[in-house]
């Protein structure tokens, strides 16, 4: 935007690192973004960080070498700064912040409190909200969408109509296309592709080939939902699970459970459903932890990581209870 559309009002503001921000007036009408001659906007630092017929409004901030142009917007609280770049009519809002040398271009939309920064590239209609990072040399495009607190980082590319939410990470040179659907805890990493309509969830940790097809087409150990029915069987429900630790483990817990109740029948039910491979340590104290985590059937879950009703029939406990969990998990 070239000076003539906007001036530079005495009302500034002191960025923390003390670069002063001087908030802008538009000097003519800006239909595109429903902006009349006199509408007070943003904050900008110098003119070379407003151009074309892009707008900052609200209290959004544009700084440094960034640069927002075309018919961009920045709204609400965003920041964009570093060497960024936001143009045509792609929109940064709400508590976003663009940096470094990252580019949000074309109609691409990010928002919530996402991040994009470094060398990453969102472009086309993309997606970009809740509180995602995208890092590196990543790149979402296409119709991807993003959210949750979802990572996407190295080289990694998330495109067409794929969805990834959740505490999802794509890293290195993983490639999410598609229609593929990648949600939960799960982590792709190295030259892996995921495409279609697969879908991936859990705790799935993928940096192969080999282990993609593992995981799309395995299915959770029935002994294993038997496990947890008998659990909720003798505490009566009460228990819950515990998601999101290290190295993909996962725990369950049974809140003050009586020594008595875990060595006559919870400990003693592992080697009865047959689940020593899942489960190589004992149960301490109120804690069992599973270090083999079952391959779960990305189906189980929903891209909230709930569990959907028609996974198992409605009277199962187990299911109750694993719905349950994440709405009680701690640490997840």
């Amino acid at each position: 935007m070239d000076r003539r559309k906007y001036e530079l009002t005495s009302e500034t503001k002191e960025h923390k690192n003390g670069t002063t921000l001087y908030r802008i007036r538009a000097t003519v009408d800006l239909p595109h973004h429903n902006v009349v001659r006199g509408e007070l906007g943003g904050y900008i630092q110098h003119t070379d960080n407003l151009i074309g017929k892009a707008w900052v409004s609200h209290n959004a901030e544009v700084f440094e070498d960034a640069r927002i142009s075309g018919k961009a917007l920045a709204s609400n609280f965003a920041k964009v700064f570093g060497a960024a770049r936001v143009r045509d009519e792609a929109h940064v809002s709400q508590s976003a912040y663009v940096s470094g040398n990252a580019v949000v271009e074309g109609q691409a939309h990010v928002s919530g409190s996402a991040v994009v920064r470094e060398d990453a590239w969102v472009y086309d209609d993309a997606q970009i909200y809740g509180n995602t990072r995208v890092r590196g040399a990543a790149q979402v495009y296409g119709w991807a969408d993003v959210s949750g607190y979802a990572r996407i980082i190295g080289d990694a590319r998330v495109c067409q109509h794929a969805v990834v939410t959740g505490k999802a990470c794509i890293a290195k040179s993983a490639h999410i296309f598609g229609m593929a659907r990648i949600h939960g805890n799960a982590h792709t990493h190295g030259k892996v592709e995921i495409s279609g309509s697969d879908e991936i969830g859990g705790t799935a940790d993928i940096n192969t080939a080999e282990q993609l097809e593992e995981h799309i087409y395995s299915v959770t150990p029935p002994s294993f939902i038997r496990y947890l029915d008998y659990i909720s069987e003798k505490t009566f429900g009460e228990y819950h699970i515990k998601i999101g630790l290290p190295n993909n483990v996962f725990q369950i817990i049974v809140p003050g459970a009586p020594p008595q109740l875990v060595q006559e029948f919870l400990a003693p039910a592992i080697q009865q459903f047959d689940l020593a491979q899942y489960i190589p340590d004992e149960w301490e104290g109120d804690t069992l932890t599973i270090k083999h985590l079952p391959k779960i059937n990305a189906k189980l879950m929903d891209g909230g990581g709930h569990i959907p009703k028609r996974a198992y029939t409605a009277s199962s406990r187990a299911v109750q209870s694993l719905r349950e969990y994440l709405t009680r998990r701690e640490g997840g």
